[in-house]
């Protein structure tokens, strides 16, 4: 079977539209699918996207960065030209424009199609964009999403679906395992000593560090060596640096930039305490899942987490982390202060969240259901 993978983001670079987008390619290919990946490649360096691209058992074609009229033409037409020469049995989409493009290459080619919905697709964008999001998802064969939140933002935004399931993100677990060879680690990590607290993402008013560093001087009066790790591109360093330094912790804060793949692993390890709380951003960006709880979680390390988004269905309250309010830096600092002062509760907890996120959320668990879904699409047999 021949599958045309459409996505907003590819890794190298950062990015949990990329990394699902990746894991996709990646497991569909072990189970037979014949695979091409039409994306843009962004936030990395030649040399890290060709070396990447080199390495993958499916055909990559990367589109490229442009002003924006002749970006829209450019991969307008490289998408109709692929989708033509390599006549898929079936399209998936992933990322706002690629459903939209997929909605009207599907009825050129006659081909079935699957969109995958994240969450911030929902509401992001003016009106008109809204409008063609609305459509395309409604013409799909077959929506998958994420989470029951993204679930709820589909409908909300008035959404109705042919077909609907929900098919929550994944992780790797011959990648993000426990107790791996920690020798010299801490070392490569500035010397850094005492528990440490990290967040793995984009620095940006989505992902909401800044409340987790206004979380710190009460954790820091109580834990002084403790340490806040923050991994991912640093859009708004700049910014949090200086809150952290108004409020007196800014020899606690670390920011680690962009983390390669070979050191996510150990930089999990290292940590204490995964934190991933998040807020509902200006642009309408949303958390629809969060991978990086997940990945955490088969490293053997307890979350918090914010609810009323994607973020509180990785997490089970009380069992496997803690649930936060958003917006509220008092209740993070006590879930974990009180993960901090009770180490056997941080281990039954870690060891708890490892056992759940190996059972139910790999991706050779999730690609199954892709993979069943995907082939009743071409046969018409939607289950």
């Amino acid at each position: 079977m021949k599958a045309l993978l459409l996505t907003s983001e590819f890794p190298p670079g950062p990015g949990g539209i990329g990394t699902h987008a990746q894991q996709l390619a990646y497991h569909l290919s072990n189970r037979g699918w014949n695979l091409l990946v039409l994306s843009p490649q962004e936030y990395a360096s030649e040399d890290e996207i060709k070396l990447f691209i080199r390495k993958q058992p499916y055909k990559i074609v990367r589109l490229r960065r442009w002003p924006e009229i002749l970006k829209v033409t450019d991969r307008f037409f490289k998408t109709l030209y692929w989708a033509h020469f390599w006549q898929p049995n079936v399209i998936i989409a992933s990322g706002q424009r690629q459903t939209w493009l997929s909605a009207k290459l599907a009825k050129w080619i006659g081909r079935p199609w699957l969109a995958v919905g994240h969450g911030s697709e929902f509401l992001m964008g003016a009106a008109w964009e809204r409008y063609l999001t609305r459509k395309a998802f409604a013409k799909a064969n077959m929506v998958v999403v994420v989470s029951h939140y993204t679930e709820s933002l589909m409908y909300g935004a008035g959404i109705q679906p042919r077909h609907v399931t929900v098919i929550p993100n994944g992780a790797n677990p011959d990648i993000f395992r426990p107790e791996l060879n920690m020798t010299n680690v801490r070392e490569n990590w500035k010397a850094i000593s005492g528990p440490i607290l990290l967040t793995v993402g984009s620095v940006t008013q989505r992902k909401a560090q800044d409340l987790v560093i206004g979380a710190l001087p009460r954790l820091v009066n109580e834990f002084p060596t403790l340490n806040y790790l923050i991994a991912g591109n640093p859009i708004l360093q700049p910014e949090l640096m200086g809150l952290a330094r108004q409020l007196g912790v800014d020899q606690h804060v670390h920011f680690l930039g962009r983390v390669t793949a070979d050191e996510l692993p150990y930089l999990y390890n290292l940590s204490d305490i995964f934190v991933l709380v998040s807020r509902q951003a200006n642009s309408g960006d949303v958390e629809g899942y969060g991978i990086a709880v997940i990945e955490a979680a088969l490293c053997g390390k307890p979350g918090i987490v914010t609810r009323d988004c994607g973020l509180e269905e990785t997490v089970i309250d009380g069992e496997t982390g803690f649930v936060v309010n958003q917006e509220d830096p008092e209740s993070i600092a006590k879930a974990a202060g009180r993960l901090l002062q009770d180490e056997s509760l941080r281990k039954r907890m870690g060891w708890t969240a490892y056992k759940r996120a190996i059972t139910e959320a790999t991706w050779a668990i999730r690609i199954k259901e892709y993979d069943k879904l995907l082939r009743s699409i071409i046969t018409d047999t939607i289950l």
